[in-house]
């Protein structure tokens, strides 16, 4: 699996984390935003792919931030997030990108 598809594992496994310290049942949660138990469960999974307003819809239901659902570095995944995504990627959205993964980026504190 590329590291994309360790970037949503990863971020699967912090809705999922953040979801049980709620004490929500994927239903529940599900309920909250609007999407199937189904996807919440594929979502935890890495299996589907969010869109950024999901994202935002569930850090919200969860009491979290949506930068609270990426790693920290991209050293936390396997292989370089940004340097694969850097190239299906514009130098803006990859700049952008690296500011929410990078520890201390400018957009860290949002």
């Amino acid at each position: 699996m590329g590291s994309v598809g360790q970037l949503y594992k990863h971020i699967g496994k912090r809705v999922e984390e953040f979801r049980l310290r709620k004490k929500l049942t994927q239903a529940r949660l599900a309920e909250i935003v609007s999407l199937s138990r189904t996807s919440i469960t594929n979502i935890e999974n890495g299996r589907q792919k969010l869109l950024v307003h999901t994202l935002w819809d569930i850090a919200k239901a969860l009491g979290a931030a949506p930068k609270d659902f990426f790693p920290q570095s991209a050293s936390e995944l396997t292989g370089s997030v940004p340097a694969r995504m850097k190239g299906r990627l514009s130098p803006k959205e990859a700049t952008w990108f690296q500011s929410i993964v990078a520890p201390g980026g400018k957009n860290a504190n949002s």
